[in-house]
């Protein structure tokens, strides 16, 4: 795939979010587009007073991107609703997400099919955690996610 794209918040970088990035790095040939939510988007976010800045974050994905695949073209930007680039931009041929967020990834080739854009290969990466059902805990409680890090 030429161009995959992807986004989402990036808070405090883990291992479920450079899972993510390196499964985009392995798809793209050429070039990644990585929206991330800007401050505005995540005001009413729980613990937002607790986010790394745009600034970082944006540094943060730039940075791992970087590291593992050096060939690419990054565009790593702030975005300020859920479709950012993927909705004005028609050369992109996929979108990489989360089961979390695969509703999200229908609702941009919704939205692109509505512009005349054809419709994105999603590749849908399942959530990360043990099954510890014996232990009394949900997989909310065990899974990768930044709002455990704040």
């Amino acid at each position: 795939y030429p161009t995959i794209a992807l986004g989402g918040t990036f808070d405090h970088l883990h291992n479920g979010h450079k899972i993510l990035l390196s499964i985009s790095a392995w798809l793209a040939t050429k070039k990644i587009i990585c929206g991330i939510s800007d401050d505005e988007l995540l005001k009413n976010k729980k613990g937002s007073e607790l986010l790394e800045s745009i600034y970082q974050r944006c540094f943060n994905v730039q940075k791992f991107l970087y590291k593992i695949k050096r060939n690419l073209i990054y565009y790593i930007l702030p975005i300020n609703d859920p479709f950012g680039p993927t909705i004005v931009e028609k050369d992109i041929q996929g979108i990489v997400g989360s089961l979390e967020t695969l509703k999200g990834c229908h609702a941009v080739n919704k939205k692109r099919n509505q512009y005349g854009f054809p419709s994105l290969d999603i590749f849908s990466i399942s959530l990360l955690a043990p099954k510890c059902k014996n232990l009394g805990l949900e997989d909310s409680e065990l899974k990768m996610s930044s709002s455990s890090i704040r």
